[in-house]
């Protein structure tokens, strides 16, 4: 039964003569890789306090951290920490990051994070070249298959025009073929016709001597 009561009778006495639990910060993870140009946030979690109470002070690299314009610091009582926004991550804004919390300007806790940018490059951009070269095998095939039947067409069209070439020189040759025999045969007629005349020229002079 004592070892029920002793804790709570502990905490009664805590409370009762002012004693509370430090407050905590807490920055998770340890270590983050940050790739270039990107954004990010550090989150800041208050253990054992409320973050409307306190103070939070963020040390870059062993400087307080300026406001400026791609760094912005704010409050989440939701979750009940600090929130440190950067966008368009550099170089320069790798290294080491506390998250300072402060009462009366005095620092209560202290948390760490070490932040490592990557170059934009290498691992991430490894889907968009897979992509991009997909796209450009994809757009390969497609003209080659587009080259294909133009070509089918245009030998088509050629073998045709040859065709039809073809026939219509064919049809020349028979109709001149014809038109010879033609020619040819009045030609023969004419002179038929010529021997004929001749003939019954002869025969009348010669009736005409006998008379």
């Amino acid at each position: 039964m004592l070892h029920k009561v002793l804790p709570a009778v502990t905490l009664s006495f805590c409370v009762a003569v002012g004693i509370t639990m430090k407050p905590v910060a807490n920055l998770s993870p340890k270590k983050l890789r940050v790739q270039a140009w990107s954004s990010v946030q550090l989150q800041c979690v208050l253990v054992n306090g409320r973050v409307e109470d306190f103070d939070v002070q963020w040390i870059v690299r062993n400087r307080r951290l300026q406001p400026i314009q791609r760094f912005l610091s704010s409050v989440d009582p939701k979750y009940n920490s600090y929130i440190l926004s950067i966008s368009k991550v550099q170089q320069k804004d790798g290294g080491k990051y506390h998250c300072e919390i402060q009462a009366r300007n005095q620092t209560i806790s202290t948390a760490e994070m070490d932040i490592k940018v990557q170059e934009a490059g290498s691992p991430d951009l490894v889907p968009a070249i897979l992509g991009c070269m997909l796209g450009f095998l994809l757009l390969l095939i497609i003209a080659v298959i587009i080259l294909f039947y133009v070509k089918r067409w245009v030998c088509f069209t050629n073998t045709s025009t040859h065709n039809r070439a073809t026939d219509e020189e064919a049809n020349a040759t028979v109709d001149a073929t014809v038109y010879g025999e033609q020619t040819l045969k009045f030609y023969g007629n004419s002179q038929m016709m010529i021997k004929s005349i001749m003939l019954n020229c002869s025969s009348d002079k010669a009736l005409t001597v006998h008379q």
